[in-house]
C-alpha cells in the first residue's frame, strides 16, 4: 500500500543565508547513529510557539547533529507550525498504481524496471533489508514529485567568513551579521526534467525533444553579476544510464567558445571560492556514488517556509536553509 503523502513533524521559519564559508560542525557518523537510536520521549512544541536561541535547546530531538549547531546564534527565530502533510499530483499518484510492485534494486544499487510515480512505497522499504532499503529510499528521494523542474531567475550568493575583522554587513541585501564579505556573485539556475514524468503517460512520460531518451534532466545556471564573470554559463546534463558522469559544458565570456568541463577542473576551486562545484551541489542526486543503509524513521523538524522577500543571514554561523 502506498502512503502518497509526505508527513512532517513540524514546520519552521526562520533566517535563510547564503554561502558562508565556515564548514559545519564535525559530526562522525557514530553521532548521528545515537541521535536515531534515541528515543523522544516529550512532545514537539504546539503550532504558534516562537522559539530563540535561549529555547532552542527544545528542539535538540529533532534537529540532527550537525545541523542543530547551525541555528545557534543570537538573532535565531524559530516559528513553530502545524503538523501537516503534503500531498502528491494526481498524475504522480496514478503513474505510482499503474508501476506498483514493477520497480526494483539491482546487485549494485541500481534502480531497475523504474518508469515514473514513486519507486517503491513505505511498506517496501521498511520491510527491506537494510541495505537494500537504504538505496530504495534514496531512489525515492530523486524521483520525488517536481513537475518538469523548477528555476530561479535571480539568486545572490555571499561569501561570508569569521575574519578578525568582521564588520555590519549590507542589512538591505539580508546581510544583517557581522562576518567577512569576500565576495558576492548573482546567478540564474533552471533545471529541466527529460524523462520519468509522470504526466505524460501518452508519450512514454518524456518530453519530445532531443536527448529525452538518454537524458533525466539538464541544469541551466548563467551568472550575471559581478562583472568579471557576468555571462558565464554551465550546463550540467544527468544521464539516464547511472553509472555514467554527468556532462558539464562551460561558456566563458573571455574564451568565447563553449567546452567541456574535465573532472579535474570539478575539483578545482569554483568561482573564485574555496569549494569546487562538486561541493556547491553536495549530494546531488548520484546514488551511486555512495552506500545507502536504511536505519529506520524518526521525526525531525522541516523547514517550510520564510517571513523574508530576502534571504537572511545573521553572521558566518548562520547557515540555514
Amino acid at each position: 500500500m502506498f502512503n502518497l503523502k509526505l508527513p512532517f513533524c513540524v514546520a519552521i521559519v526562520c533566517g535563510i543565508v547564503l554561502v558562508p564559508l565556515e564548514l559545519a560542525a564535525e559530526v562522525t557518523r557514530d553521532d548521528i547513529a545515537t541521535w536515531l537510536a534515541k528515543s523522544v520521549v516529550v512532545d514537539p512544541p504546539v503550532g504558534g510557539t516562537n522559539i530563540g536561541l535561549h529555547d532552542l535547546p527544545l528542539l535538540r530531538p529533532w534537529i540532527p547533529p550537525g545541523f542543530y549547531e547551525e541555528f545557534e546564534f543570537p538573532e535565531v527565530t524559530v516559528e513553530i507550525q502545524d503538523t501537516a502533510d503534503y500531498y502528491m499530483h494526481q498524475s504522480y499518484i496514478e503513474a505510482t498504481k499503474r508501476f506498483e510492485g514493477q520497480p526494483s534494486i539491482g546487485a549494485d544499487g541500481r534502480l531497475e524496471n523504474y518508469n515514473a510515480g514513486q519507486p517503491f512505497s513505505a511498506d517496501q522499504i521498511a520491510n527491506a533489508e537494510p541495505s537494500v532499503g537504504g538505496y530504495m529510499l534514496a531512489w525515492n528521494q530523486i524521483h520525488r514529485w517536481q513537475y518538469y523542474g523548477y528555476k530561479v531567475d535571480e539568486i545572490t550568493m555571499s561569501y561570508i567568513d569569521s575574519a578578525s575583522n568582521q564588520v555590519t554587513l549590507d542589512q538591505e541585501s539580508g546581510l544583517n551579521g557581522g562576518g567577512n564579505l569576500v565576495r558576492s556573485l548573482t546567478q540564474s539556475f533552471h533545471r529541466v526534467y527529460l524523462n520519468k514524468l509522470a504526466m505524460l503517460p501518452d508519450n512514454d512520460y518524456r518530453v519530445d525533444v532531443t536527448d529525452s531518451d538518454t537524458r533525466l534532466f539538464k541544469d541551466y545556471m548563467e551568472f550575471l553579476a559581478p562583472f568579471n564573470v557576468k555571462g558565464t554559463k554551465f550546463v550540467v546534463e544527468r544521464m539516464l544510464d547511472q553509472h555514467a558522469d554527468d556532462q558539464v559544458n562551460s561558456y566563458f565570456p573571455t574564451e568565447r567558445r563553449v567546452r567541456r568541463v574535465s573532472a579535474q577542473e570539478r575539483a578545482d576551486r569554483f568561482m573564485g571560492a574555496t569549494g569546487t562545484l562538486d561541493d556547491f551541489e553536495g549530494f546531488s542526486g548520484r546514488v551511486l556514488d555512495y552506500k545507502w543503509t536504511y536505519l529506520g524513521k524518526k521525526g525531525i523538524l522541516s523547514v517550510a517556509d520564510t517571513k523574508y522577500e530576502l534571504q537572511q543571514t545573521f553572521g558566518p554561523q548562520s547557515r540555514l536553509a
